[in-house]
Parts: structure tokens; C-alpha cells; sequence
């Protein structure tokens, strides 16, 4: 008797489930097809809150930055180079010759140690 709810609690289970992945829902679409929706509009700005960019690469690899001046105390970071597709140049409008002054409202200078 108990095996026979379990079971038929496991079954119920199972087609809420389908219904919910399978069913029509709002707009006669799927739920997955539209939670797939969702993420294909979603996924470039989550990549770009995660600090990636399209292709997964991490914002730190998509420029080069040395010191700013090189000798002495440092005033802001010189950007050398800048890959035209990454998030540094396309969200942040970062180009060869820029200097970084100031990261969100956190100034960059300070003594080099």
C-alpha cells in the first residue's frame, strides 16, 4: 500500500514536470523554449557584469597596461594596447594611449612597492 502512494506520488512528480518543461504557457511557447529566449538576451550582459566577453575571455586579457609614469610614484595606469572586440574597448571605450586615472571612485595612484 505505501509503495503504491510512493509511486503514484513519483508519477504526479514526473508529469508536473513535463508539463512545466513541455507544456504551452504564455504566448504558446514552451517553458523552455522560453527560458532559452531569456538567456540569448541575457548572456552578453551577464558576460559583461562577470567582467568576460562574448567569447568567455576575461576582460584582463583583452588589454595591455603597464605603470603610469614608470618611475616614481604611480599616478594611473598606461594603457599599451587594446583588442578592438574585447569589453575593454567596446564596453569601456578603453584605446592605445589612454591613461586610468580612476577605477568605479577608487583613484589608482599611490607609491610603487
Amino acid at each position: 500500500m505505501r509503495a503504491g502512494f510512493g509511486l503514484v506520488g513519483l508519477l504526479v512528480t514526473f508529469a508536473i514536470i513535463m508539463y512545466l518543461i513541455g507544456g504551452k504557457g504564455c504566448g504558446g511557447q514552451s517553458y523552455l523554449q522560453t527560458m532559452m529566449g531569456v538567456k540569448k538576451e541575457k548572456e552578453p550582459w551577464a558576460q559583461q557584469i562577470g567582467g568576460k566577453d562574448i567569447r568567455g575571455r576575461p576582460f584582463s586579457e583583452t588589454l595591455e597596461i603597464e605603470a603610469w609614469p614608470e618611475q616614481g610614484s604611480l599616478k594611473g595606469l598606461y594603457v599599451k594596447s587594446v583588442d578592438p572586440t574585447g569589453p575593454a574597448a567596446q564596453h569601456f571605450g578603453l584605446l592605445p594611449g589612454d591613461v586610468i586615472l580612476e577605477i568605479g571612485l577608487q583613484d589608482v595612484g599611490g607609491p610603487i612597492i
